[in-house]
């Protein structure tokens, strides 16, 4: 996946946004990298629409601190409704937690509140996908190639095409696509060339 362009420099009054941020980023990463591909070998869990509710249990869990940051965060909200920073940490953090609704509100705001930038709509492109918006998910993953070719979101436009819109001819120029791409990475390419040949690819 290519990486995302930065959001936008605040001032001092954010760094406990950019605190929150470099806390949760790892653990949002991961989902992110893993979500379509694991469903994709998994195809009975997709049609929920939804993430295993077992797998999102321990992460809602939330300590003292995390729940004062979440107050914090909230509060600067308040003050300023359509800051992006504060609207994209608010998101990652119920995406993390599995609460793909709270988090699709936060990111329907931030998408307005900044367009010019990737990483939004990536998110809710997840979040939409989630909840089994699995067309909506594909036009929100539309717009973002089209702001910045991202072989990652080219990847989750085939799945949701092949595997779930019926449309497996608009599946495959994402595929050839990130065949032909320099930055895609080579398991991402190997995953395109096996859905291409029909061949689902195993993890190791």
């Amino acid at each position: 996946m290519t990486n995302h362009n930065p959001g936008p420099a605040f001032g001092p009054r954010h760094n406990i946004t950019k605190y929150i941020l470099a806390a949760l980023g790892a653990a949002l990463a991961v989902m992110l990298i893993t979500s379509f591909i694991y469903r994709m070998n998994h195809p009975s869990l997709v049609k929920q629409g939804r993430a295993p509710q077992q797998n999102a249990a321990p992460e809602q869990s939330m300590s003292a601190a995390a729940t004062g940051e979440l107050t914090e965060l909230m509060r600067m909200m308040q003050e300023n409704p359509n800051d992006p920073e504060v609207l994209q940490t608010l998101a990652q953090h119920f995406m993390d937690t599995g609460d793909w609704q709270r988090a699709q509100t936060f990111l329907n705001k931030l998408v307005v509140a900044a367009p010019a930038d990737s990483r939004p709509l990536y998110m809710l492109g997840i979040s939409q996908y989630q909840l089994g918006q699995h067309a909506e998910a594909a036009t929100t993953f539309e717009r973002l190639i089209k702001l910045e070719d991202d072989p990652m979101a080219r990847y989750n436009l085939a799945v949701l095409y092949g595997h779930f819109l019926g449309a497996p001819e608009k599946a495959r120029p994402h595929l050839e696509a990130i065949l032909a791409s320099g930055t895609a990475g080579e398991e991402l390419k190997a995953r395109a060339k096996a859905e291409l040949t029909g061949n689902k690819h195993e993890d190791k």
